[in-house]
């Protein structure tokens, strides 16, 4: 039948006769028909194989081990690109926490999203697939030839060869920032991470898939992401490499990753003792050396076991008839820094900073004494950070 012809009558027909649509009919509904009608079609065709009050489902979870990408998808609400706000990367006890819950809830699969590997700076990319300038180039020469419009990513950057193109505003509005404007879109293929074909026309984007597909072949992929975009990737910039690119990154093997996976599921149980290294020895008593000086706080402070930073001024006597430099090591475990000088009243002048965090614990620490300095109440007091 003639596309033309179609209606949605005719198709509904087909499908309660127990009959199979073809592609252009397909296209017409996908084109043409509400939500709705698409899915009462599509449940018409269920009840062939399942009763009408029975359905089947899967437990399984998708885990957005990072929301850093420069892929910048249409359909995607929550990516951040390198260096802008509210981007995160998942450590890995909070991506197996995912995991023992969907376990727990009796699922067993899980799929991993994320667009690139970056250090916990959110900035420094540490791993990303480009296009090879040459596919590039290709892909541009065929795109443009068509009649898309293109759009090249390159790193953080967009480029676009016109502001008032389809879909560039709605673009602007998902990514928070403004395209870089150029007329030679060849200046910016070095190194993209994203080519995308862009047209009102749902028909043509289809027919790009397949043909651009098929010419470029293994050297990269192209597919859509809407009925209006056509992305064009690196093939292997997908879902399934996370494990083997975590691998290569981790100097791992994919059999220690999957006895890691095994070791968690069975609850991390020791391994063998007799195996462990030995542990670190710290020896007793001063480590610089006896300190020419040990002050004693006259009356103790109580420190509250959590709660904001606490800042708090301590005179302590010294016995000191001059001034004196003084190198602080104090024997405080919750203590971050102390800074303070010797005066020649007789009283050592300190601040304490605390926080609620306790600092790694330490021997304990000297407090040495270095030669006289006339100025020493003007000037500011040496820090030394535990």
């Amino acid at each position: 039948m003639d596309t033309a012809e179609l209606t949605f009558e005719h198709i509904q027909h087909t499908v309660r006769g127990g009959g199979r649509i073809g592609r252009d009919e397909a296209r017409w509904l996908w084109q043409n028909t509400s939500d709705a009608d698409l899915c009462a079609l599509a449940m018409q065709v269920r009840q062939r194989f399942h009763a009408p009050d029975a359905c089947t489902y899967m437990i399984m979870r998708i885990i957005n081990y990072t929301n850093v990408c420069v892929a910048q998808c249409d359909y995607c609400a929550f990516y951040r690109l390198p260096g802008q706000d509210g981007g995160y990367v998942l450590k890995q006890d909070e991506v197996f926490a995912k995991l023992d819950e969907l376990l727990a809830l009796g699922g067993d699969l899980a799929a991993f999203n994320g667009g690139m590997y970056v250090k916990p700076d959110l900035k420094t990319v540490l791993l990303q697939r480009t296009i090879p300038p040459g596919v590039a180039r290709e892909a541009v020469d065929y795109l443009l030839r068509v009649g898309l419009d293109v759009w090249v990513y390159r790193g953080g950057d967009w480029f676009i060869r016109r502001l008032d193109a389809f879909r560039v505003a709605r673009e602007r509005s998902n990514v928070g920032f403004d395209p870089t404007v150029i007329e030679d879109l060849y200046g910016v293929l070095d190194a993209p991470v994203k080519i995308v074909g862009v047209s009102e026309d749902r028909s043509l984007v289809a027919r790009c898939e397949a043909e651009l597909g098929a010419w470029l072949g293994a050297d990269a992929s192209a597919a859509r992401s809407t009925s209006f975009y056509l992305d064009v990737t690196h093939p292997e910039a997908n879902k399934g490499m996370v494990v083997r690119d975590a691998a290569r990154l981790l100097q791992m093997s994919l059999g220690q990753i999957a006895t890691i996976g095994d070791w968690v599921q069975q609850g991390m149980p020791q391994g063998d003792v007799s195996r462990m290294p030995k542990l670190p020895e710290f020896a007793e008593g001063w480590h610089l050396g006896k300190p020419d000086l040990i002050l004693e706080m006259p009356v103790g402070f109580e420190l509250p076991a959590s709660g904001p930073d606490v800042f708090r001024n301590f005179a302590i006597p010294t016995g000191l008839k001059e001034d004196k430099w003084v190198d602080l090591q104090p024997d405080f475990e919750a203590a971050h820094f102390i800074e303070g000088f010797g005066h020649a009243d007789k009283k050592f002048h300190f601040r304490a900073n605390w926080s609620g965090q306790a600092a790694p614990n330490r021997p304990p620490k000297s407090m040495g004494l270095f030669g006289p300095v006339a100025a020493l109440p003007q000037l500011a007091a040496a820090a030394y950070r535990m």
